[in-house]
């Protein structure tokens, strides 16, 4: 089943903060964050039911280690994939 992915201006926002904040510690940091965020972003939408369910039997967490990450993905009737949240905890 076909599954899409879509970011909230909340979450785009927070990827941005998050960016800006590894770019200032180390140039080239806030890069591997993308990639990061790129490589979880394809692996929620290859198998999002195998991410631990956090919050109401339908938000998801996807736990990027590396970079005290924590994506937040909500799944709808539409078989959408929804990031409504990306915590940064430095």
């Amino acid at each position: 089943m076909p599954y899409s992915y879509n970011l909230s201006h909340e979450a785009e926002d927070d990827i941005l903060e998050a960016y800006v904040w590894y770019e200032q510690q180390k140039t080239g940091l806030g890069e591997e964050l993308l990639e990061s965020l790129d490589k979880a972003r394809q692996s929620i939408l290859q198998n999002p039911a195998t991410y631990r369910i956090r919050y109401k039997k339908k938000v998801r967490a996807f736990l990027v280690d590396r970079f005290s990450i924590s994506h937040y993905v909500c799944g709808t009737k539409e078989w959408r994939e929804y990031c409504f949240s990306v915590q940064h905890e430095p």
